[in-house]
C-alpha cells in the first residue's frame, strides 16, 4: 500500500522548491473554505517584457 501522506509531503516540498516565494502554506481559516485540511496559496503575477526590435 502506498504511503499517501509521505507522497503528498514530497509533492509539497517539490512545489516549494519550484515556486519558492510564490508558494505559502496558510491557515485554513484564511482560505475562505470550510475545511480543516492544509491549505496553500500560490501568488501569480503578470510579467510584461518589453522587447525593442530593430530592423
Amino acid at each position: 500500500m502506498t504511503d499517501y501522506v509521505q507522497e503528498q509531503e514530497m509533492e509539497i516540498e517539490a512545489l516549494k522548491a519550484i515556486l519558492m516565494d510564490e508558494f505559502d502554506e496558510i491557515h485554513p481559516s484564511e482560505s475562505g473554505l470550510n475545511t480543516s485540511n492544509r491549505c496553500f496559496q500560490i501568488n501569480i503575477s503578470l510579467q510584461v517584457f518589453n522587447f525593442d526590435i530593430c530592423f
